[in-house]
């Protein structure tokens, strides 16, 4: 089967995956200056605040969702295709495998590399458990209730469990699989919110916590997953309205862990601005970027998820190195950028290039058994 491809989902990965870098470097490190800290475990750092930092702190959305929105959705848009890819459950999961926790694995890898550098530097103890470095490798941290290493990761760990769900629901009958996807995704998020409005409020079990908040997300994804069925026709406006409209209200309603107002209106404002632009492109006017520009983003978006999941500790570990050895901030931020692209590329060449031609060659050689 021919893969279909969407630029503009493309334009949409390369700069969510660029905007991400800036939000962890240029905004999260100077306005979260302890937790920053925290997960190099070294001291606070005060900086100076940016000038354009007050107003985006201020605005009434959450600036976090606004970078890993498009993520989610383009997650969701992409599953049906890739189920429909696979003849069987083993076969879409071995390729889910190799398609992400290679890359995953590397980045993980050297970012604990990173720590464990930066930890003999400064003559301290490494400042993680060897379970809690090896939860975070199998992708069971959130499950185990370990410390979250790197920020950039859970929402890895929520497209995981939303990958599952997707393929359980798929290869045990494909027929109205949208309607069923979205029907076990409240459905789990009703037990879950039983089993938290039986219990004691105030002190929620760390499980239910997290679970509220991952079946939030996944609800989130399957929007992404009622727009391609929209696309292909396999929903029509009304039915893709009534499970937008369902999910939409489940996920700014109490079933969920809710963060911040900001945070779900910044979530609810990307899945309109994403549904909107996605239609024009389908349907009024093709977006591309030619020239330098076109280059430049369609490049970021191939390195897209090795430069999301690999920028974020490795980068605080080279401000602080930097920075105690008095080099200004923001010579420190531009060689955490430099790294970022780098090392994205090189990791994109030799890791998850070559896994993805792995995939590609099993699953070739299993369909032309006899």
């Amino acid at each position: 089967m021919k893969k279909e491809q969407y630029e503009i989902l493309n334009i949409l990965r390369g700069i969510s995956a660029f905007m991400v870098v800036f939000y962890h470097f240029c905004i999260y490190f100077f306005a979260y200056p302890r937790s920053s800290a925290s997960f190099v475990k070294t001291e606070t750092v005060y900086l100076s605040n940016p000038f354009y930092l007050t107003d985006l702190l201020s605005l009434p959305i959450h600036m976090q969702p606004l970078m890993v929105f498009s993520f989610f959705l383009i997650s969701g848009f992409l599953i049906l295709p890739s189920l429909e890819r696979y003849p069987n459950f083993p076969t879409y999961l071995l390729h889910k495998f190799l398609r992400l926790w290679p890359t995953f694995a590397v980045c993980f890898g050297t970012a604990i590399l990173f720590l464990a550098a930066f930890s003999l530097y400064r003559d301290v103890p490494f400042p993680y458990s060897i379970n809690n470095v090896l939860s975070c490798f199998t992708w069971t941290r959130d499950i185990l209730d370990y410390r979250l290493i790197d920020g950039s990761f859970w929402t890895l760990e929520v497209q995981v469990k939303f990958y599952l769900l997707a393929g359980i629901v798929w290869y045990t009958g494909r027929k109205y699989f949208v309607e069923k996807l979205c029907f076990w995704t409240l459905l789990l998020s009703l037990i879950v919110y039983g089993f938290y409005i039986l219990g004691d409020p105030l002190e929620e079990p760390p499980m239910i916590k997290m679970l509220r908040h991952e079946l939030q997300i996944i609800a989130y994804i399957t929007l992404g997953t009622c727009l391609y069925a929209f696309h292909k026709k396999q929903l029509s406006w009304v039915r893709t309205l009534f499970l937008c409209a369902i999910l939409c209200a489940a996920f700014v309603s109490p079933l969920f862990d809710w963060q911040t107002p900001r945070h779900l209106w910044a979530y609810l404002i990307g899945f309109g601005f994403f549904s909107c632009l996605l239609l024009f492109d389908m349907y009024v006017y093709k977006f591309k970027f030619n020239g330098i520009v076109g280059k430049v983003i369609n490049w970021v978006a191939r390195i897209s998820y090795p430069l999301y999941v690999g920028n974020m500790v490795p980068g605080f570990v080279m401000f602080y190195f930097l920075m105690e050895q008095g080099i200004n901030v923001w010579w420190a931020i531009l060689v955490g950028f430099i790294y970022s692209l780098a090392m994205a590329a090189f990791i994109h060449k030799i890791v998850e290039l070559p896994s993805l031609r792995l995939s590609k060659a099993i699953i070739t050689a299993q369909e032309e058994k006899p």
